[in-house]
């Protein structure tokens, strides 16, 4: 189910970390931002490096970090690749 957090629809976002040693998972509202995904796997890995978002297919890049997650068209689920900036 994507409904969580009293009736607002949440994303489930698997992301796998460069080299694919680990599987970051997120679960944001619909509403959340790709700036807010930017955030949060900043926070997991640690270092203040910036990373690139990216879907193998299609082959896309989130880097408009105002577009909604449902904008970008993230939601209700997706499988992300985090590559270095």
């Amino acid at each position: 189910s994507t409904s969580g957090w009293g009736g607002v629809e949440v994303a489930t976002l698997r992301i796998k970390t460069p080299g694919g040693e680990r599987v970051l998972e997120l679960r944001l509202p619909f509403t959340a931002t790709v700036g807010e995904v930017h955030e949060r796997v900043g926070e997991h890995m640690g270092g203040g490096k910036r990373y690139r978002i990216r879907s193998s297919f299609p082959a896309r890049e989130y880097g408009d970090d105002a577009a909604t997650l449902e904008e970008a068209g993230l939601t209700p689920n997706a499988l992300l690749l985090l590559v270095d900036a």
